[in-house]
């Protein structure tokens, strides 16, 4: 039950290591609240609160899940990059296996609520709220980039340096600063979420140029990830599109069982596939 007294001792070394990593991420919450928050701040000054209110409800359908999402994935990745840290081969291979799974069924579903996000919240909520599928088109490919990005979190946390990562939430943060009141006043409540989308991609582009640098990660593999899903998610985009034109999607219960018909052909049909090309071993490090 009890075979000793805990130690008294103070292991310097390792509270030196604690305070060196601690120090590394100091102020990314500050940071991040700049990211997440400046468009609310914003939008709130130039748009009346029900324009805002409307907006905020959007962006959080695909802002609450994916907050589970990546904290459930960076619980999985954080310890098993910590793990093989020393061996930089199986860190990429990591990254790319992880990477190629994310893109090939999260970029579909950002086509699918493009395609009827419109429909979604005519049928969810009603007529009103219809006022919110632009921004929630934004938010699902902010969403996307951001889940994207947590894999190379982990990987800078998962070796000691998340400092990498401050620099590139600092990046994303002043251009959020510097973009988010000409694009809401140019485009509407619209463009809060395309001033995130600017600032989250370049701070995704940061990530992976320091990754390479540190990892040694081969880009043309990297990239080779976004093919088929870029692929599948066009065939869907021109199904879609086809639809609309034609009139077979103009309802909004038709345009849902549509769109998402199509994506779980399109997975059943590229899923597989792509199994068959990792156990093949042509998709990997």
């Amino acid at each position: 039950m009890c075979p000793g007294l805990p130690s008294f001792g103070w292991d310097r070394h390792a509270v030196r290591e604690l305070y060196k990593y601690s120090r590394a991420a100091f102020g990314l919450s500050f940071l991040n609240l700049i990211f997440s928050r400046t468009d609310i701040f914003v939008l709130g000054k130039l748009y009346s609160a029900t324009e805002l209110g409307l907006y905020t409800m959007s962006v959080a359908l695909v802002q609450t899940p994916s907050v589970f999402f990546t904290a459930m994935l960076a619980q999985t990745i954080f310890p098993a990059i910590a793990h093989v840290q020393g061996d930089k081969q199986r860190v990429n291979r990591i990254i790319v296996e992880v990477t190629s799974w994310l893109i090939l069924l999260g970029l579909p579903t950002v086509v699918v609520i493009y395609l009827c996000g419109h429909s979604l919240l005519l049928v969810a909520y009603g007529a009103r709220y219809v006022a919110g599928a632009g921004p929630l088109s934004f938010a699902a490919m902010v969403v996307f980039l951001n889940v994207l990005n947590v894999v190379i979190t982990c990987v800078f946390s998962g070796l000691g340096r998340p400092e990498l990562h401050r620099r590139a939430v600092a990046a994303s943060a002043i251009i959020m600063l510097i973009v988010i009141y000409p694009a809401c006043k140019l485009l509407g409540v619209v463009g809060g979420q395309v001033s995130a989308l600017l600032a989250v991609s370049v701070s995704y582009l940061l990530q992976i140029i320091r990754t390479r640098a540190i990892t040694g990660l081969d880009l043309i593999r990297y990239g080779r990830a976004f093919g088929r899903a870029v692929l599948v998610s066009g065939g869907l985009l021109v199904v879609g599109l086809a639809a609309h034109f034609f009139g077979w999607a103009t309802r909004p219960l038709p345009n849902i069982a549509l769109s998402a018909g199509a994506c779980v052909i399109a997975y059943a049909l590229c899923v597989p596939a792509f199994l068959k090309t990792k156990q093949n071993g042509t998709g990997g490090y």
